[in-house]
């Protein structure tokens, strides 16, 4: 099925980037590989064909590295000027001429993840949210989800893990059918709030409009976000592939 890949590069990682000399987040090297050409090669290995980065930190630094890949069969970046004083939800919008009326997937461009996670959700109908429903007897800082018969009911930071059935992780899939209102509401939300991140549009409509969990199976994943993540996510890769997963 022809989808669209979005990765969202914009931030400048503002808690790892002066670590590391005030590179972009996406070049931090985890065991000798930039955290973006690990990314690249899941998407590729989940079938990904189309991608759209949504840059602006060093957005030429990047968009340089990215061609250096040619397996992909397009390459639409997409910018965000205002990356520094803006979150997510602002970064996704600026790709919304190139994605309205597309079915597309949204990925996180700080992540590391078992390249199985993407590939399940890219062959779902209709829309999904990756979840973990592992249980750690901790609350992840992930948004939070309410699973009730076989539909998300609720999503956000505001649920407790007690009142979750699991955390979402930062891949979700929009049809093309829903692309168009799902922008409307992200337009209106950013008219007040430049913080918001990209799962809130869906917090008031999910009464309304069918999206379904996706499932990790316990395939590992997590964000980069801090110094210690880095060590973290370069064992990561390699229970990754060692075929590790977590068992619930």
């Amino acid at each position: 099925m022809r989808m669209k890949i979005v990765i969202l590069w914009a931030g400048k990682g503002r808690r790892i980037s002066k670590e590391y000399g005030g590179i972009h987040k996406a070049l931090i090297p985890l065991n000798g590989i930039k955290l973006m050409e690990y990314l690249l090669h899941n998407i590729r290995m989940a079938g990904g064909q189309e991608l759209v980065p949504v840059l602006g930190y060093q957005a030429d630094v990047l968009l340089k590295e990215i061609r250096k890949f040619g397996f992909f069969q397009s390459v639409e970046p997409v910018y965000n000027k205002e990356f520094d004083k803006t979150n997510n939800l602002y970064s996704l919008l600026q790709a919304s001429e190139v994605l309205e009326n597309e079915t597309f997937v949204v990925v996180n461009g700080d992540m590391i993840f078992d390249f199985r996670i993407l590939k399940k959700i890219m062959g779902m109908p209709g829309n999904a949210i990756a979840v973990d429903t592992c249980d750690y007897g901790y609350q992840l800082d992930s948004p939070r989800i309410l699973i009730e018969e076989n539909m998300i009911r609720d999503i956000g930071r505001h649920r407790t893990i007690e009142e979750s059935q699991g955390h979402a992780i930062g891949i979700y899939k929009f049809s093309k059918e829903f692309s168009k209102d799902y922008f409307r509401m992200g337009e209106k939300i950013v008219e007040n709030h430049l913080d918001a991140g990209y799962h809130v549009p869906l917090e008031g409509i999910l009464n309304q409009v069918r999206i379904v969990p996706c499932d990790t199976e316990g395939y590992l994943w997590m964000d980069i976000d801090e110094k210690q993540d880095v060590s973290k996510g370069e064992r990561m890769i390699l229970d990754i592939k060692e075929n590790r997963r977590v068992h619930k």
